[in-house]
């Protein structure tokens, strides 16, 4: 009976405790994340919102150098504690044991706190300990007698003028609040005030000389007043001659102004040729115009091109060659034309702005060698009235679909093509040049002289 009554009183013993530890109770598990737990948090600690218990704390433990506490929160009111609440581990009483309160905020989407989520704005106030540590140094440094003196001095300063004090701190508070948005821009606009300080501090000599010359100044114009006056009476009947200039020719401008609209346009469209036309400008003034008037001398140099090019249309000839100025419509439907196009098209430049960066490559001392010229399609010269190959210089003879220069009079008989071919071995002979690269226009210039004829050149 004895075992039985110790195992009786046990029993309830035991029940007490699962009792008052909830052992029995059922609870949705949450975690807290926060860098501390401080001091006089135990387990079982209450879980607060609002002042109203709903959990308790259920494990403590540091997991990766954070604490993690885990929340059992009752189910029956986990759904009327928001999803978006921050954690405070506050004490009840002051050395007291902490509890965990929870305060919702103003931000977040909604709902409401679930079984599994995770809490990480969490907040442990300044403690005591800490306290102590902070102020302990103060109380070594200052006698205590004189921390006393100024405390009970504060005391009697404060006895009775609790109101007003607190109200004077309301106040502080509420200007604090208007000025705190502010204070960085001052404190920005401070460090800006101490530079421009010292700069005009650097400045000042130089801003005494500046007042010293504008004395200077002012004396000056005070002596000269009288060549002052006459300029002014100088510029005002200027005004009057340039009234009645623009008077007389101001439609005149008017129209000017109007007309160069055009040209001004197509310069526009050109512009980003003019440095490369300048460059080329100046290359020719260094390499050409100052060698013939080198020394005030005038200088003639004869260079003679093989193969010679054939003579040009005669002005009745069925198709007359001669310089023409192509429509803007005919510019623009060539490529190369176009000054915004660069690169090769096979052998040829794609477009203008090929042949400038030829020239600045020329500029640069890197032209082409007289062996390799830089080609234009025939098409290029075509709009131009170019209307021969010549002999190759502008294209070949079926660019241009023409015959040989001298088969127009192989109907008067002189220069058929038997002929022809005796001329040209004449010429190779004469001259040393290959019967294949002899030019066409050769048997205009040795035909009448074979024939007893005579040859004037101009």
């Amino acid at each position: 009976m004895g075992i039985g009554l110790i195992v009786i009183l046990m029993f309830f013993a035991w029940l007490t405790w699962a009792f008052f530890s909830q052992a029995f109770t059922s609870y949705d598990d949450v975690k807290l994340v926060t860098n501390k737990s401080g001091l006089s948090l135990p387990k079982r600690a209450d879980v607060k919102l609002r002042g109203m218990i709903v959990g308790v704390v259920r494990e403590i433990k540091v997991e990766n150098g954070k604490v993690v506490l885990t929340l059992g929160m009752d189910p029956n009111v986990i759904d009327r504690v928001p999803a978006n609440v921050r954690a405070e581990i506050v004490p009840k009483t002051l050395f007291g044991e902490k509890y965990v309160s929870l305060i919702p905020t103003s931000s977040g989407t909604g709902g409401h706190l679930q079984a599994g989520d995770t809490i990480t704005d969490a907040k442990v106030p300044v403690e005591f300990e800490e306290f102590f540590n902070d102020v302990y140094p103060l109380l070594t440094a200052v006698p205590p007698d004189r921390v006393a003196y100024t405390l009970t001095a504060m005391a009697d300063t404060f006895q009775g003028r609790g109101k007003s004090f607190g109200e004077t701190l309301k106040l502080s508070n509420d200007y604090l609040k208007k000025f705190n948005p502010d204070a960085e821009q001052a404190a920005s606009d401070i460090i800006e005030l101490g530079r421009v300080s010292g700069t005009y501090a650097d400045s000042m000599k130089d801003f005494g000389k500046l007042l010293k010359n504008s004395s200077k100044l002012s004396g000056t114009v005070v002596d000269k007043r009288k060549q002052l006056a006459d300029i002014f009476d100088e510029t005002d009947k200027l005004a009057d001659v340039l009234r009645v200039f623009v008077e007389a020719a101001g439609e005149d401008i008017v129209a000017t102004a109007h007309n160069s609209v055009g040209p001004l346009e197509v310069s526009a469209r050109y512009a980003t040729m003019f440095p490369c036309w300048f460059k080329g400008e100046n290359a020719l003034i260094d390499d050409v115009v100052n060698g013939v008037f080198l020394n005030n001398t005038l200088h003639i140099a004869m260079i003679t091109v093989s193969p010679q090019p054939s003579k040009y249309g005669q002005p009745d000839s069925p198709q007359p060659e001669h310089p023409i100025i192509p429509s803007q419509a005919v510019l623009d439907s060539v490529p190369l034309t176009h000054p915004e196009i660069h690169g090769y098209d096979g052998i040829y430049p794609a477009g203008l702005g090929t042949i400038c960066d030829e020239l600045y490559a020329a500029a640069a001392g890197s032209p082409r060698a007289p062996s390799d010229p830089l080609p234009i399609p025939p098409k290029t010269w075509k709009p131009f009235g170019l209307r021969n190959s010549h002999n190759g210089k502008f294209g070949t003879d079926a660019d241009f679909n023409r015959a040989a220069a001298s088969s127009g009079a192989s109907s008067d008989g002189m220069d058929s093509p038997d002929q022809r071919a005796v001329l040209n071995s004449m010429t190779t002979t004469l001259t040393g040049v290959k019967t294949a690269d002899v030019p066409d226009v050769a048997s205009l210039l040795i035909s009448p002289v074979v024939r007893g004829a005579a040859v004037r050149i101009k």
